[in-house]
């Protein structure tokens, strides 16, 4: 949770107005400019929002919009990390909401996966110590998802569900 502040929602007049741009937006951009500034409002800096497969496969089969570290980004595809990150792993999986802290935490015990570990150490090297993945499947052929991620966000229930 964010250090220093009360759990909070995205206000009302907030989602609404990201509800009329996306309503009117004539290009990716401003959509995802709008959810940038939502995000923000609960510490995340980094997110994606699209199709949960692997980056290579994008371009022919999905979207997505990505906001954050293209540093972080290109390290990401070119390790083929989704392939070892336990938080992809578990959203394209399941639809329940994965921590990524929790995640870590679990990793940690078990001792077992230290690939699926670094990935989330190397992580926080780029600003992003915690966030959450939420998948969800059923919308065609190809599953989605939403990430958020930063230094210190709001992860509580109330932050996630606004968001």
């Amino acid at each position: 949770m964010m250090a220093g502040k009360d759990m909070a929602q995205i206000g009302f007049a907030s989602i609404q107005a990201f509800s009329e741009t996306c309503m009117k937006a004539t290009r990716p951009e401003h959509i995802a400019g709008r959810l940038g500034l939502l995000a923000e409002q609960l510490g995340y800096t980094t997110w994606y929002a699209g199709s949960l497969m692997h980056e290579h496969e994008l371009a022919g089969r999905g979207f997505g919009f990505y906001a954050g570290s293209l540093r972080w980004s290109k390290r990401y595809t070119d390790e083929r990390y989704c392939f070892v990150d336990p938080v992809f792993l578990a959203a394209k999986d399941d639809e329940k909401a994965v921590q990524w802290s929790d995640c870590a935490r679990g990793l940690a015990r078990k001792r077992t996966n230290k690939k699926a570990l670094q990935v989330l150490n190397e992580a926080r090297e780029f600003g992003i110590c915690d966030g959450f993945t939420k998948a969800w499947h059923g919308f065609g052929p190809v599953p989605g998802g939403v990430t958020f991620g930063g230094e210190q966000p709001d992860v509580s229930k109330d932050a996630r569900m606004s968001l």
